[in-house]
């Protein structure tokens, strides 16, 4: 699709000659071709004549082409006439592509059916032809149509509510995409996908860059439509991060793009309604009733289900505003009921249905109602959320930023393993998307020295010239000496910055694979430190009270990430903090242990939740700020090197490590236990 406009004109071309050559089949299948560029190219102006061509082909002997003829205008129906219309061609494609052995036009065939279907939300039979399309496309080692089949398989599951079954099969697709330098439609739709499973990890502000690239891609391919959808996407991740002018000029943006389609589009009225409900908040109550009532319009029109249960939901929220001169209870009631049952004869659940109805009751004091409404919602967001996905999706922004990432396997594999490879895997998995978070400020921290390394390069290559021209002799020889030896020591003294900085990293990120050593644990402080540097310099107070110790006897990369994620929450906590200050301490309590205390002077912990701090997933963060593993992890490190980690309050959070300086020799009765 990325370049399907500039294959017009050749074939335009090799119809010509075939015609002039008398060569009848070439000549049909160049008609073929060129009217599939004018498809995916989306030129409203230029018509096509899948239905002849496809008759054409027959009486070629070309009839292994014939199902494309047709998917391709069931796609067409599809846009102009409706699903009714398209599902008739969509079925002759199917019976038609049965009896075809070329394996190119079976999965180009199921694949774009699949699509079709996955539009009228028939996703399980979508998904069936996506995978018919995959299985094809890798026995016979098409690689860009596999690819493009994982990516629809993903896409599909997304939009059926499994995120994590859709991000196993794009980041497949993804992965296939950079190896084969693939940057088009199908990629754009890849990015769009991820954008929205950002959106559902509450993770917008992530969300906007593949939103981005998958309307720019969509531009590139001539495709309006996915760009608007794109578009549309966008503006929610925007509204969701609280940026409604930008979510206002993107939903408009969006509509501005439907309304150029030469036929109608199902998603054309989620835009106009999106900017509606903006509208209602900025108690702009007559143009957002406008807007609501053409988008319920368009979306019947469109025989659009997904529309009218939006258009719906809006509509019954914005006639329950109390201050709105058209307040009318009744009428609110009926468009959220009417919303709820679209979505339910389409086997989908709303949480944006589901909440409106639940705040609709609960304001009319119809209490039973809202606790319903209200169950339902949770019990979808508890099906929905899945921290699997999200440390996933973690991990591809550290993978994206961190060339070692892409070791680690993928977090579903956790399931086939011994517990003890799940843990080691957890704890890498923590430890990259740890990195991944840092690498803006890693970035800055190496930016510095580099730059100044390479603007004195220059500056000192004109001093020696100058220096040599006068021989080393004379007062502004020694001037030009002095000069040099100043831009030789801040060259040497970037480059030890920057040494230690790729040092840091080095020994934070290394794969510790299960191996005891002696370790140096104030070396290992400093290591953490330099990589939190962007965000302690110049906004944190750091006192450190370090006592002699020895080596102590541990998985260094394990503890080092103990340090960071301890080190990362204090950070945290004194954002809005006046004099922020962290107190690091390190002792010998006696001569067998260590302990290595972190005190901040934050808000602390709440007393009621100082049980609960290690539990798996449990976080007192906002949602989307943080997964609830890393002090989890951090305990069960701490456990198994045969120490222990407490926490209370003392002006703040007081995080206490106690490690023994060596490891117990480990026999069938030894079992890590607290001191």
């Amino acid at each position: 699709m990325g370049s399907a406009a500039s294959a017009t004109p050749p074939a335009e071309l090799a119809i010509s000659l075939a015609q002039r050559n008398g060569w009848r089949s070439l000549e049909i299948e160049a008609q073929l071709w060129r009217d599939v560029s004018i498809h995916f190219s989306n030129d409203p102006m230029s018509p096509t004549a899948f239905d002849v061509l496809a008759e054409h082909l027959a009486d070629e002997g070309l009839g292994h082409y014939v199902p494309v003829a047709l998917i391709l205008r069931a796609r067409e129906r599809d846009r102009i006439e409706g699903r009714d219309a398209a599902d008739v061609m969509i079925d002759r494609a199917l019976n038609a592509v049965r009896d075809i052995d070329d394996p190119y036009v079976r999965a180009f065939v199921y694949r774009l059916a699949g699509m079709l279907l996955r539009q009228h939300d028939q996703f399980t039979t979508a998904i069936t032809l996506y995978e018919e399309a995959r299985s094809v496309a890798e026995h016979a080692g098409y690689l860009s149509q596999l690819a493009r089949s994982l990516g629809a398989i993903g896409s599909a599951y997304v939009a059926d509510q499994r995120p994590k079954e859709g991000l196993t099969e794009l980041l497949r697709a993804l992965e296939l995409y950079e190896q084969l330098e693939i940057n088009d439609w199908y990629v754009a739709e890849a990015n769009e996908n991820i954008a929205i499973l950002h959106d559902l990890g509450h993770d917008q502000a992530q969300g906007v860059a593949y939103a981005m690239k998958a309307i720019e891609l969509f531009v590139a391919a001539g495709d309006l439509g996915e760009a608007a959808r794109a578009e549309n996407v966008l503006g929610g991740l925007y509204e969701r991060c609280g940026e409604l002018d930008l979510a206002l000029k993107a939903y408009i943006s969006s509509d501005a793009r439907f309304r150029q389609l030469k036929g109608r589009h199902r998603l054309s009225s989620l835009p106009l309604a999106n900017a509606a409900n903006i509208l209602v908040l900025r108690k702009q109550f007559g143009e957002a009733l406008r807007m609501l009532d053409e988008a319920l319009d368009r979306a019947i029109t469109n025989g659009s289900a997904h529309g009218q249960a939006q258009a719906n939901a809006y509509l019954g929220a914005f006639f329950d505003i109390d201050e709105s001169p058209l307040y009318d209870p009744r009428r609110s009631e009926e468009h959220l009921l009417r919303a709820y049952q679209i979505e339910r004869e389409r086997n989908h659940t709303s949480p944006l249905i589901l909440e409106h109805l639940a705040k609709y009751y609960e304001h009319h004091e119809d209490f039973e109602r809202a606790l319903r409404y209200t169950k339902e919602l949770y019990d979808f967001r508890e099906r929905i959320r899945d921290e699997t996905a999200q440390r996933r999706i973690t991990q591809l922004e550290a993978r994206r930023r961190i060339e070692e990432a892409h070791k680690l396997a993928e977090i579903e594999h956790l399931r086939n393993v011994e517990l003890k490879a799940a843990q080691t895997q957890l704890v890498e998995s923590e430890k990259m998307a740890s990195l991944g978070q840092l690498t803006a400020g890693i970035a800055h921290e190496i930016n510095n020295p580099v730059t100044f390394i390479a603007s004195s390069i220059a500056p000192l290559r004109r001093d020696l010239r100058e220096y040599e021209s006068l021989n080393g002799q004379g007062p502004e020889a020694q001037e030009l000496r002095k000069e040099i030896l100043e831009l030789l020591n801040g060259i040497e003294t970037g480059a030890r910055r920057t040494s230690e900085i790729v040092k840091s990293l080095r020994v934070f990120s290394r794969l510790d694979e299960g191996s005891i050593k002696k370790s140096d644990l104030v070396a290992g402080i400093d290591s953490t430190l330099t990589l939190l540097n962007s965000r302690i310099r110049g906004h944190v107070e750091l006192v450190k009270e370090i006592d002699p110790i020895e080596p102590v006897e541990c998985r260094p990369g394990q503890i080092n990430q103990v340090f960071m994620n301890i080190l990362s929450n204090a950070l945290d906590a004194l954002e809005h903090t006046p004099n922020p200050k962290i107190t690091i301490s390190v002792t010998s309590p006696d001569s067998t242990h260590v302990q290595v205390r972190f005190a901040d002077n934050g808000p602390g912990v709440p007393t009621h939740l100082l049980n609960r701090l290690f539990e798996p997933f449990f976080t007192t963060k906002d949602v989307g700020k943080g997964t609830g593993l890393g002090l989890s992890i951090s305990y069960g490190i701490i456990e198994r090197h045969f120490g222990r980690i407490d926490v209370s309050n003392d002006g703040g959070a007081v995080f206490t490590i106690t490690l023994p300086t060596h490891q117990p020799q480990i026999t069938d009765h030894t079992s890590p236990t607290t001191l």
